[in-house]
C-alpha cells in the first residue's frame, strides 16, 4: 500500500472558555495516532501576526503536525480533526482546518511565501484560499466567519519550512525542576540539540535547571532546547520562559 505524507493545520478554535488551540491540536493527534492506519508527528504552534485587525484570545498561534497514511484516508483525517474541533471549539470561534498533501505539492517556495508572510501581515480569507485552491490543499472552514483557514494554511507552511515554531506535544522530559546534565537531556527527552539562546552548543557536562514549561524549538526540522544563563541557584544554566521565547 502507497502512503501519502500530509502536513495538518489548524487555528482560531478558542475561546475565553474553552481549550485553546494547541491543546485540540494535540487530542486530534492522538485520536489519529491510536488509529493502525496512521503515524503522526509532534504538534508545533506557529506565532503569526499580532494586530487589532487581528481577532485572537491571549496568543496569534496556530498548530501543525506531520502525519503518513494509507493514500484514500485523507478524508478520514480531515473526519477524524474535524469532529475533534467541533466537540472542543469555544463560542465566537472561527475555526479552520488544513491538510497540505506533501508528495503532490509541487510548489513547495508558494506556501513558504504565504506562511511568512502571515508572520507580519494581515491576511484576507480570499486569499488563503487562492494559495491552497493553486496548491491542490485542502482548506476546510468549520464555523464562525471561517478566518481559521487563513492561520491553518500558514502553520503548515511554517510547519514545512522546519524553521519556525515551538513543539507543542509533551515531550517525555525528566521530572521538572530537577537540575539535569545536558547529556541526560538529550538522551531521555527527544530533544535533538541544546543550544544557548546565542546559539551555541552547551557542552554534555553542564548542568541544567529545568523549569515547570519547558518549549523546545523547532530548527532545521529538529527539536532544539534553548538554555539561558542563569544568574542565581546552583545551576549554571536554565531553561527558558514562554516569554524569552516570545522572540523564535
Amino acid at each position: 500500500m502507497v502512503d501519502a505524507r500530509l502536513l495538518l493545520g489548524i487555528d482560531d478554535t478558542d475561546g475565553l472558555d474553552s481549550p485553546g488551540t494547541g491543546a485540540i491540536a494535540c487530542e486530534i493527534a492522538n485520536r489519529l495516532s491510536v488509529q493502525p492506519w496512521a503515524t503522526v508527528g509532534v504538534v508545533s504552534a506557529h506565532q503569526l501576526y499580532s494586530h487589532h485587525d487581528v481577532p485572537y484570545t491571549s496568543f496569534n498561534r496556530a498548530m501543525a503536525f506531520p502525519l503518513v497514511v494509507p493514500v484514500g484516508f485523507e478524508d478520514e483525517v480531515l473526519r477524524v480533526a474535524a469532529t475533534c474541533v467541533r466537540e472542543f471549539v469555544g463560542p465566537g470561534a472561527n475555526p479552520g482546518l488544513c491538510l497540505v498533501p506533501l508528495d503532490r505539492l509541487d510548489n513547495e517556495a508558494a506556501l513558504l511565501d504565504y506562511a511568512w508572510c502571515a508572520k507580519d501581515q494581515v491576511l484576507g480569507i480570499p486569499i488563503a484560499y487562492a494559495v491552497a485552491h493553486k496548491l491542490g490543499i485542502s482548506l476546510l472552514d468549520l464555523g464562525g466567519n471561517g478566518a481559521g483557514v487563513i492561520g491553518a494554511l500558514a502553520a503548515c507552511g511554517l510547519r514545512l519550512s522546519g524553521d519556525d515554531g515551538r513543539v507543542w506535544s509533551p515531550l517525555p522530559l525528566p521530572a521538572q525542576g530537577g537540575r539535569w546534565s545536558v547529556q541526560e537531556l538529550t538522551e531521555r527527552s527527544g530533544v535533538h540539540t541544546v543550544l544557548s539562546v546565542r546559539g551555541e552548543r552547551v557542552e554534555d557536562e553542564a548542568i541544567v535547571e529545568v523549569g515547570a514549561e519547558v518549549w523546545p524549538i523547532l530548527r532545521d526540522e529538529r527539536a532544539v532546547l534553548l538554555l539561558t544563563e542563569a544568574l542565581v541557584g546552583e545551576a549554571p544554566w536554565r531553561t527558558c520562559t514562554d516569554r524569552e521565547l516570545d522572540v523564535f
